[in-house]
Parts: structure tokens; sequence; C-alpha cells
């Protein structure tokens, strides 16, 4: 039994055909994606799914709020003698003892955050018909498809640029639902951490830290919203396109 050498065409036909199935299959994953497109951009994580990583946290943090607040009190009883340093112990008892009554609210506050960041997401997407959008969407994924599966006529034999324009479709698409998908993860990551926001930020050596994961929560939830404009801005902006015959 002898081997018969593959011929170059052969090799060729066999990784232009490779990447056309890829590239078919990862259309088809963005058709489903494209559908489900609104539920996935106005999902949040529950107060329930971060309950465990929220409850750590707090039970981390709790020992320290007592010490704080005792060592400062007791500062204040026997230790300060200026006036300067009396203000500034009372005013980090206070905001200690804010803090610790807003890390006993950390469940209400996180499930109020995720309540307004999807109502205003889900009236933005409410304002036009969001379906235009998905199409728009849609369409654009077959219409590149079809492209990039014309140039493997051109271009497969051009030092693997179809291979390159294979990866770069790929990429473009897998990159949206990461996004998605990593929002989603580091939303749920921040709304755990937010005891130990609190915590940090309370204290003025560490207030930096504790104001930028608060920050990150905020703008991770929030952005949601930004994503519900931009299906809005599609779906009215490129029919005016075409009225206004901008798009042949």
């Amino acid at each position: 039994f002898v081997l018969e050498p593959i011929s170059d065409q052969a090799v060729d036909e066999l990784i232009t055909l490779w990447i056309i199935t890829s590239l078919k299959k990862t259309t088809i994953f963005f058709d489903s994606v494209y559908r489900n497109l609104p539920s996935l951009i106005l999902a949040n994580p529950t107060v329930e799914s971060v309950g465990p990583g929220l409850g750590f946290f707090l039970k981390l943090v709790l020992p320290f709020y007592i010490l704080g607040i005792l060592l400062t009190a007791l500062y204040l009883l026997f230790l300060s003698g200026s006036p300067a340093g009396r203000s500034m112990a009372k005013g980090n008892l206070l905001k200690l003892i804010y803090s610790l009554i807003l890390l006993s609210l950390s469940p209400s506050l996180l499930e109020l955050l995720f309540f307004l960041s999807s109502s205003v997401t889900s009236y933005v997407m409410s304002v036009v018909d969001i379906e235009i959008a998905l199409g728009i969407l849609e369409r654009a994924t077959d219409g590149f498809y079809a492209m990039i599966v014309t140039l493997f006529g051109i271009w497969v034999k051009a030092e693997g640029a179809g291979g390159f324009f294979a990866a770069s479709f790929s990429l473009t698409y897998y990159i949206l639902y990461i996004l998605i998908i990593g929002r989603f993860v580091f939303v749920t990551l921040f709304a755990m951490l937010l005891p130990l926001s609190m915590f940090l930020y309370s204290f003025y050596s560490t207030r930096v830290v504790g104001r930028t994961l608060f920050r990150q929560l905020l703008i991770l939830t929030f952005i949601q919203v930004t994503w519900g404009i931009a299906l809005v801005a599609i779906a009215i902006g490129v029919p005016s396109l075409y009225t206004y015959k901008l798009i042949p």
C-alpha cells in the first residue's frame, strides 16, 4: 500500500473548505447571539447569585469595622489632645458608622442599582423597534461572510491571506460576545467586592482604592445603557442612510 503525495492544490482546497466551514459555523452561532442580543444586554446578576461572595466579604470586613470604631472612640476619649485631632477623629468615626449602616444595606443597594440600569436600558431600547437593529446586524454578518468567501478565491494562495480574513472575522464577533459575557462576570465580581469598597473608602489612606472599585461597579453596570443606545442608533441611523441615498 503506497500513499499518494498530496498536491498543493488539494491542500489549498482543504484549507479553504475548513476556513469556510468554520466561518459558516461562526455565522450560525452569532445569528443566535443577535436574536438574543437584547436579553444578553439586559442581563444582570441577581442578588442571590452574588450573595455567597457578598457574605464572604461582609464577614471579612466586619471585624475591622468594629475594631476601627473602638480604636477611634478610645482615641477620642483618652488620647486626642488638640481640637484638630478630635475633629478628625470624630469625622472618621462618623464615616465608619455611616459606612457600616450602608454595609448592612448592600444587598438592597445592589438590587436597586441593577434595577435602575436594566430599567433605563429597557426604556432606551423601547424607543424604536429593536428588531430593525438586530436585522441589520444579521444582514451585516451574512454580507461579511459572503464577502470573505468571495475573497478566498483570490487570496487563499497569497501567503495565507484568506486565513487572515477568516481569523479577523471570527475575532471580531467573538470580541462582541466576550464583551457581553465579560461585563456580566465583572459586574458580579465587583458587586461581591462592594463591602470591601465601602470599607476602603472609609479611610483616607485607602479611599482612592475604594472609590476605584465602586466606580468600576457603576461603569460596568450602566454600560448596558450605552449598548442599548448603540442598538437604537443602528435602528435609526442605518435606514436613514438608505433613505437619503448615502448608501447605494
